[in-house]
């Protein structure tokens, strides 16, 4: 080979390699995407809701539509956080809660406490026959607030004392 082509050769493989590494080195950015097809980074909701009578030491659990199946219910250790506190609702404003569990439209209460539950946990297909009727979710509210935890409770209560909660939240139920 004469030393024309050599350089040539040289010169072309040290830029196809810098244009690698180049390549490989850049980071790539997290593309999130909804079902527009159009990017979307939200925090994950704060979910508050009301009920129609107190079923805050009541276990909730997810059933159909219909609610003759069962879709989901909590391990006992999902009832408590690590260092084994049950994980409670938090009261608010009006009878409002803050969710620190998964309340969702299809959300029931059993007739058992998050005590009762971890200390016995009753067989699956007995769960249907542990569901309390009467407790009802009148509303919930999903909110997208970039609030650090200590003024989270503050400012839920003032959205919601001061009627502001259909600005600042969406109502899913």
């Amino acid at each position: 080979m004469n030393k024309q082509t050599t350089a040539y050769l040289n010169s072309f493989t040290f830029i196809f390699f810098s244009l690698i590494w180049i390549g490989g080195c850049k980071t790539p950015k997290p593309v999130f995407e909804n079902q527009n097809n159009k990017v979307s980074m939200h925090p994950a909701p704060v979910v508050i809701y009301k009920t129609q009578t107190d079923c805050s030491k009541q276990v909730p659990i997810m059933l159909s539509d219909d609610p003759q199946d069962l879709i989901s219910y909590p391990h006992p250790n999902d009832l408590r956080y690590a260092d084994g506190r049950f994980r409670y609702p938090v009261l608010l404003e009006d009878g409002y809660y803050l969710d620190r569990k998964g309340i969702g439209p299809k959300t029931n209460f059993l007739r058992i406490s998050y005590e009762e539950y971890a200390a016995n946990p009753p067989a699956p297909p007995t769960l249907l026959n542990l569901v309390d009727h009467s407790a009802k979710i009148l509303e919930i509210w999903h909110c997208y607030l970039n609030i650090n935890e200590e003024n989270l409770i503050d400012s839920l209560n003032f959205f919601i004392f001061n009627q502001k909660l259909m600005n600042r939240c969406k109502r899913i139920k």
